[in-house]
């Protein structure tokens, strides 16, 4: 028997498939029947008779002692002997074409018992590598239910494993990107810190303005800030004051109308002061918008420098302390070509809401450390007026001059 192609590999599997449990049991019928035809051959020999040959008297009482040639012929023709020989060649023959067409027909269904275990092995480790393969990237599917062993295909993997690369250097750009935004983030909030330095120290610049007036140790006089208790009762005290100025009716008045002013003029003789009042309509003016125009002058020093005096005057404008939005204090310093002195003062500007429209006020407060500080060819001057807006029918403003 030849079993050198039957040789198989032992190999650890796991339980029978019903393919393979098939190709076995037609493998145990197919050795079922080789072993019922494998029989031993017996080759059974007659017995020789032995036969009692008579005597010479008794042969001679035959009719016929010796047999003709032909009779003898066909004796030696149907010898048992040549019979029986030739039968059992001819079982022989018979039973070894059997023998080969069982083990014939066993090696095919053994072979094809392999190619379907090889088969089977081989759809098992296609399955096994992608679920391997599935797990490593994460892309396990959670529904176990739904079960898919066809392997992936070589276009499929050569397609993902482009798009990894891909990925992969999209991530690697990304972070190179978020490292330049950092950095230039950085170098964007150094700009913004320097920028604000630079802005505060132009404010700071700006605070102050100074046309060309002589130096004095008195700029370098540091203001001391009023609380808003002190601020709120000096508004007060001001406003009552402003009232009783316009409850007084003996004025003195010139009756000459200059661009739509008209004056009021009137003597204290306590104070030694001259008083002016200067009243003037406006019929398409707001008085909102009158009063913010008037503000934005006196807490500007190039507009108060250009709307009080000419080019020849020196000026100087430093804003002291702000307070709120409608109360700042100042100090304005102004010199005459014509005259030697430099005009210093320290004023309080506030702006209110009154029951007949808005008013708006500039008063020289006391400064003591800056006064002391001041130097021979400095003057402190006391200054009050105020503008009153008042809204009956027609927006009419009234300059105060004390």
């Amino acid at each position: 028997m030849d079993v050198g192609d039957d040789q198989l590999e032992l190999v650890a599997l796991p339980p029978l498939s019903p393919t393979m449990e098939l190709a076995f049991s037609e493998a145990l019928e197919d050795l079922s029947e080789l072993d019922k035809g494998e029989e031993p051959a017996v080759i059974k020999l007659e017995t020789p008779v032995v036969q009692n040959w008579k005597s010479d008297a008794d042969l001679m009482s035959l009719r016929m002692a010796t047999p003709p040639p032909s009779a003898l012929r066909n004796h030696v023709d149907m010898s048992p002997s040549d019979k029986d020989v030739k039968g059992i060649n001819d079982s022989a023959e018979a039973k070894r074409a059997r023998r080969t067409a069982i083990e014939k027909k066993s090696r095919q269904r053994r072979q094809e018992m392999l190619k379907r275990m090889q088969e089977e092995v081989m759809q098992l480790e296609n399955v096994y590598a992608e679920i391997v393969k599935r797990k490593a990237g994460g892309e396990e599917r959670r529904d176990t239910r739904r079960y898919d062993s066809t392997p992936l295909s070589s276009a499929s993997m050569d397609e993902l494993q482009r798009k990894y690369t891909e990925l992969s250097l999209v991530a690697h750009a990304l972070e190179q990107d978020q490292t330049a935004l950092r950095e230039l983030l950085q170098g964007h909030k150094l700009f913004q810190q320097a920028v604000k330095l630079f802005a505060d120290e132009k404010e700071a610049e700006q605070a102050v303005w100074n046309s060309g007036i002589p130096p004095s140790s008195s700029f370098s006089v540091q203001f001391r800030p009023l609380s808003p208790a002190k601020c709120s009762n000096f508004v007060r005290q001001t406003y009552q004051e402003i009232e009783q100025f316009c409850e007084i009716d003996n004025f003195e008045s010139t009756g000459a109308n200059f661009m739509g002013w008209t004056d009021k003029r009137k003597v204290d003789h306590e104070l030694k002061v001259l008083q002016f009042c200067f009243t003037k309509q406006f019929p398409l003016e707001n008085a909102e918008h009158l009063l913010m125009q008037t503000w934005n002058i006196f807490s500007n020093g190039s507009k108060m420098a250009e709307m009080s005096f000419d080019n020849s005057v020196r000026t100087r404008f430093e804003v002291l302390q702000i307070l709120n939005d409608n109360l700042i204090i100042i100090r304005r310093d102004h010199k005459i070509p014509s005259m030697p002195m430099t005009f210093v003062s320290v004023q309080l500007i506030f702006r209110l809401e009154t029951p007949t429209g808005y008013t708006m006020c500039s008063r020289t407060i006391p400064a003591p450390k800056i006064q002391q500080a001041m130097e021979p060819h400095e003057y402190f001057y006391d200054a009050f007026h105020w503008y009153d807006v008042c809204l009956s029918g027609y927006v009419f403003c009234s300059l105060v001059i004390i």
